[in-house]
């Protein structure tokens, strides 16, 4: 049971290392907890100085508030 569990979490790092689209996960404060190296990429930043912060650090200024407020409507909808 313990190794099938392993290698499907080993298929499914895999699969969201492999992905050419960002892929992140975040709490509902917006601190990401969770990015592929797409994401890494995309935002010229390592792992380490996405994890722990807010994703609205790097969204552009204006969209900001658009953002948050999107981001707070798919949290309910998923509650």
């Amino acid at each position: 049971m313990e190794e099938a569990l392993r290698e499907s979490e080993a298929r499914y790092r895999a699969l969201v290392e492999s992905q050419i689209d960002i892929i992140s996960r975040y709490r509902p404060d917006t601190t990401l907890t969770f990015v592929n190296d797409a994401y890494c990429r995309f935002y010229g930043r390592t792992r380490e100085e996405l994890v722990g912060s807010s994703f609205l650090l790097w969204v552009a200024p204006e969209f900001r508030e658009g953002v948050l407020a999107e981001t707070q409507e798919s949290a309910k909808v998923a509650r």
